[in-house]
């Protein structure tokens, strides 16, 4: 049984501050946030511990970054995060 994801990201652009909901079960192993930068250089490394989380972005300079949420390292979400 294959169940769809539920994942939101926001606000996208941000400056200071990224929130984090899903729907992902934790009890099927960790949830991590992870940031890159243009290079392909990990960033952020964020272990999700509920299905709400705030994460604190304001040491990372303005600029397109990308972010993976991954799960037992298989990655669920990819998508780009824009920091103003």
């Amino acid at each position: 049984l294959i169940t769809s994801n539920s994942i939101t990201v926001y606000p996208n652009p941000t400056s200071d501050e990224v929130n984090i909901n899903h729907n992902l079960n934790l009890e099927n192993g960790k949830v991590n946030f992870k940031v890159y930068n243009m290079l392909g250089v990990e960033v952020l490394n964020e272990n999700l511990t509920s299905t709400n989380n705030e994460v604190e972005i304001n040491n990372l300079k303005s600029g397109v970054y990308f972010y993976t949420i991954t799960q037992n390292n298989q990655t669920i979400k990819t998508d780009k995060l824009m920091v103003k």
